[in-house]
């Protein structure tokens, strides 16, 4: 006798199933323009960590914000011009000062345990699983540093090529052994191991799908399984398979709930929640979960299930 889940299928036609990746939809925002604990003057980076403690660096206010993933405000603290921001293994903030040319790591509440100088201008920042610290520095390098602030390795010049950089701004690392780079007039995001070597690139100039015009700053889910990419001048996220595969993207310009105006920013948390700092609307939006693709089913297996 037919089970009736077997029966249903069969009634539908369905012998194999395949779905393309949705991109996460929009679940809510918080924050406004201004000084105060819940607003912000100009957020250019955001991170979670495991507990769901959201921390977002306001270059223009100077400071370090920390809220509930809700948004409710929990403490702050300053730092000088901040640019970007990053979580460690070790649990510990490592956050960018553009005009001190230096990372400063601090605890999670804010206490300063060390810091060092960089060659250049740093903004983007990322930190990999084995505590290696990646800095996008503006002078078309990167560079990889250990926890504590020791250089390991850099590599970059100014060009167009393959391991070249132009307006370098982001920097994102998946766990799997693999380093991500935006380029803001180079208008690409290239791939890399974490020893430098050149796998890939993808985008070009322009408005359309896959394309940016100013991308800065890029994230991956946990699984490392997608990259998503703030398109400032479009004013949009952008979702791609780690291989570059375009899959859609988060937003359009505007001030309305999931629109954004030129984001500087994305952290996306374990259950994929994505959280972007949505620069010139002086907020943080939250957009869920990124559905994974269906695996495809073939007949026989269907009828061993479910016989």
């Amino acid at each position: 006798m037919t089970r009736p889940i077997l029966a249903a299928v069969l009634a539908l036609g369905v012998f194999a199933t395949s779905a393309s990746a949705q991109v996460p939809p929009y679940l809510t925002s918080w924050g406004s323009y201004g000084s105060g604990d819940n607003q912000f003057y100009t957020p250019v980076g955001v991170a979670v960590d495991a507990d769901g403690i959201v921390y977002v660096v306001d270059s223009n206010l100077q400071r370090v914000k920390r809220f509930t993933r809700t948004g409710g405000f929990l403490s702050q603290w300053s730092v000088d011009h901040p640019a970007g921001i990053a979580l460690g293994p070790d649990g510990n903030l490592y956050v960018t000062s553009s005009q001190s040319h230096a990372v400063f790591k601090f605890t999670k509440s804010g206490t300063l345990l060390t810091a060092w100088e960089t060659a250049y201008s740093p903004t983007g920042i990322a930190v990999d699983t084995d505590g290696s610290v990646y800095v996008a520095e503006r002078d078309d390098v990167l560079e990889k540093f250990s926890g504590s602030g020791v250089l390991i390795q850099q590599w970059g010049e100014p060009a167009g090529g393959p391991q070249q950089f132009s307006g370098l701004d982001g920097v994102a690392v998946d766990g799997m052994g693999h380093v991500y780079t935006a380029e803001t007039y180079n208008c690409r995001v290239q791939k890399f191991s974490t020893d430098g070597t050149y796998i890939t690139q993808w985008g070009i100039n322009g408005h359309g799908p896959g394309q940016f015009y100013i991308p800065v700053r890029l994230a991956t889910s946990a699984d490392g399984q997608w990259v998503y990419v703030d398109d400032y001048g479009n004013s949009r996220i952008q979702v791609f398979t780690n291989t570059g595969t375009y899959l859609g993207q988060l937003g359009s310009e505007g001030s309305g709930p999931g629109q954004f105006l030129s984001p500087i920013g994305i952290a996306v948390d374990a259950q994929g929640t994505v959280f972007v700092a949505d620069t010139n609307n002086s907020r943080i939006q939250v957009f869920g979960e990124t559905a994974t693709p269906t695996q495809s089913v073939s007949w026989a297996a269907l009828k061993r299930r479910y016989r």
